[in-house]
C-alpha cells in the first residue's frame, strides 16, 4: 500500500517536472525567437533608411 502511494507521487512530481521543463524551454525559445526577429527587424530598418538616403 504504502509503496504504490510513493510511486504514484514519483509519477505525479516527474509529470510535473516534465510539464515544468517543456514551459521553461518553451519559453526560451520564444525569447530566443523574439530576439532574432528583432535583430532582423532593426536590419530590415537599417536597409531601408540607407537606402532612402542613398536615393536622395
Amino acid at each position: 500500500m504504502k509503496s504504490s502511494k510513493n510511486s504514484q507521487r514519483g509519477n505525479l512530481f516527474r509529470a510535473i517536472l516534465a510539464v515544468g521543463i517543456t514551459l521553461v524551454t518553451a519559453y526560451f525559445m520564444l525569447l530566443v525567437i523574439r530576439n532574432f526577429n528583432g535583430t532582423l527587424a532593426k536590419e530590415e530598418a537599417r536597409k531601408s533608411s540607407q537606402s532612402v538616403v542613398a536615393h536622395q
